[in-house]
């Protein structure tokens, strides 16, 4: 038999090469607790949404606060994420979260319409969404009348049927007359007709509708007209001679009505339907819009280098009382003297007024207290020169300004105190 002896070198070698493997072999084992990766965690769980409530009668896109009910909701608003997803319009929006509890929080609707909307929730260190909710969301405000980038709407005005009228100017060819534009519900679009020719000139700065359908225009700078009825010619009806007219609203007691009229005068003017006589009231100022609310003539007006709204009270021999400044825009933070103008006013069945100005606030509403708040802030843009209510909760205005005199339609959620000419009650 043979015998087989190593080498000292081959020995020495032998015993580096299984030590090396040794400390490989050691390396390659698992250390405990060494990894990032937890299989045991869990993470926060994923948030149930079981009912969605509005805090308006239908769900307005940046207007209605929503109620979320359910539970494992954050406490911490950072920590609750709401998207709202149009598979129409392939978008999907972050809602801003205003208050937050384990079973409950509330949202502002983004600006996303759709039929189906849809809406889920998770938090912060979920791995999963909610369930969702299917939410029909309506637009608060948008473009109406279907005008061409070459037309301007100027003068408004609406019948009891809510639909709208307006003075029509192609900004390269001139007036296109008045054009009556049916308000559909539920319609964004809008079909339209020519309902008078432009009468030989190019606009009226306002329109009203007057007793018996018949439509009030004003022309600058001091000429009433009427038109009758579709199709027929604008009639000169009256003029105040010496004055620059600018808006108008009517007035009745008695069973007699009377026009309120002004402009960038020395006068408020009372025009009696029956006789067309005038009387004329001491006021010293720029008046742009004329309202008549609650037994009183309001003006929306810059007088010396104050922006507001003016009272007028009418008496019981429909004379009126002394004139009051009723709000000062110009004393409003951020307005200030000879700052952002009060260009339209209207109100609403709560006494609320609607202040049209050409500040970026577009819109105040200014309640009866005297108190304001911005109306549908970041929604709206300057500057309203002419309102008209519609039917129900629709407000119409024409936008001045730098921009083309588009016609804006708002829900306003309320509804108009009354516009007398048109009989209302």
């Amino acid at each position: 038999m043979k015998k087989y002896c190593l080498s000292h070198t081959t020995y020495v070698g032998l015993l580096s090469f299984l030590c090396s493997a040794l400390l490989l072999l050691n390396a390659c084992k698992e250390e405990k607790g060494a990894s990032l990766f937890d299989p045991n965690a869990k993470g926060q769980t994923a948030p149930t949404i079981d009912t969605i409530t509005s805090s308006t009668p239908t769900s307005l896109a940046g207007v209605s606060v929503l109620t979320l009910t359910g539970k494992n909701f954050s406490t911490n608003n950072s920590d609750n994420i709401v998207y709202f997803e149009s598979l129409k319009q392939k978008l999907a929006v972050k809602a801003v979260v205003r208050t937050s509890a384990a079973n409950k929080i509330t949202v502002t609707t983004p600006s996303l319409v759709d039929d189906s909307v849809l809406v889920k929730a998770t938090v912060t260190g979920a791995q999963l969404y909610s369930n969702t909710k299917v939410l029909k969301v309506e637009a608060a405000v948008f473009e109406f009348g279907g005008l061409t980038p070459t037309e301007e709407a100027i003068g408004l005005a609406c019948d009891t049927a809510g639909n709208v009228y307006g003075s029509i100017v192609n900004i390269v060819s001139g007036g296109l007359g008045i054009r009556r534009m049916f308000s559909v519900p539920g319609v964004l679009d809008t079909s339209r007709e020519l309902y008078a020719p432009t009468g030989g000139f190019k606009q009226f700065q306002n329109l009203k509708m007057g007793p018996n359908n018949v439509l009030y225009g004003l022309r600058l700078p001091r000429i009433l007209y009427t038109i009758a009825a579709k199709g027929a010619a604008p009639l000169l009806w009256t003029q105040v001679s010496g004055a620059f007219l600018y808006d108008f609203d009517f007035s009745t007691s008695g069973g007699e009505y009377y026009i309120w009229t002004g402009g960038n005068d020395t006068a408020l003017y009372r025009i009696k339907l029956s006789d067309k006589s005038v009387q004329s009231y001491s006021f010293t100022g720029q008046i742009r819009s004329v309202r008549v609310y609650n037994n009183s003539v309001y003006l929306a007006a810059k007088v010396d280098s104050t922006e507001g709204v003016w009272q007028f009270p009418i008496t019981v021999s429909n004379d009126l009382g002394p004139a009051t400044n009723y709000f000062n825009l110009s004393a409003q933070p951020g307005y200030g003297y000879n700052g952002p103008e009060a260009d339209a006013i209207t109100f609403n069945t709560d006494g609320d007024m609607y202040l049209g100005t050409s500040s970026a606030d577009a819109i105040l509403l200014v309640h009866s207290n005297k108190s304001y708040e911005v109306f549908y802030s970041g929604l709206l843009k300057p500057k309203p020169v002419a309102f008209a209510w519609g039917k129900g909760p629709f407000l119409y205005y024409s936008r001045g300004g730098d921009a083309a005199h588009i016609i804006v339609k708002i829900n306003s959620l309320k509804t108009s105190a009354p516009y007398f000419g048109r009989g209302d009650q």
